[in-house]
């Protein structure tokens, strides 16, 4: 059974599980709205006990393909996100890209499908996940081709 799904317009109570927090992520991102999730990420990240800065500009340019890819598959920010159990360590958690599912695929499968010379099984997509402040933040993404 899933943790958490979602679709359309979330509030910061959707914050309240490390799902959550990736379904609202991922619903900002099919919506367009990177400067949001950029801003965001480097806020909860410089704020971290080791601060950790991303450069806007990469991040943008990675929601950039997302975006692009999400859109070639028709996701809309009507679209549903679910996403499997999500084993939290204290305050961190990693969702891998295959427990996030839309569109009757998981997201690695989907980003792989639209990756230039990447196979099955080649590509490795995670997000970490950190509590601050009673609520989940996506704080980074991980795409890793091996």
């Amino acid at each position: 059974m899933a943790e958490a799904t979602g679709s359309g317009t979330n509030s910061s109570a959707d914050q309240a599980t490390p799902a959550a927090a990736l379904v609202h992520l991922l619903q900002q991102i099919v919506g367009g709205d990177y400067a949001a999730v950029c801003q965001q990420m480097s806020s909860v990240a410089a704020a971290m006990p080791t601060p950790t800065s991303i450069p806007t500009s990469a991040c943008i340019t990675t929601l950039t393909s997302f975006h692009q890819n999400f859109a070639t598959d028709g996701l809309t920010t009507k679209s549903t996100f679910t996403i499997d159990p999500v084993k939290a360590t204290g305050a961190s958690a990693t969702i891998s890209g295959s427990d996030v599912h839309v569109a009757g695929s998981t997201l690695t499968a989907l980003m792989t499908a639209h990756s230039t010379g990447v196979q099955s099984g080649q590509l490795g997509l995670s997000f970490e996940e950190s509590l601050v402040s009673g609520a989940w933040y996506v704080t980074n993404m991980n795409l890793n081709v091996g």
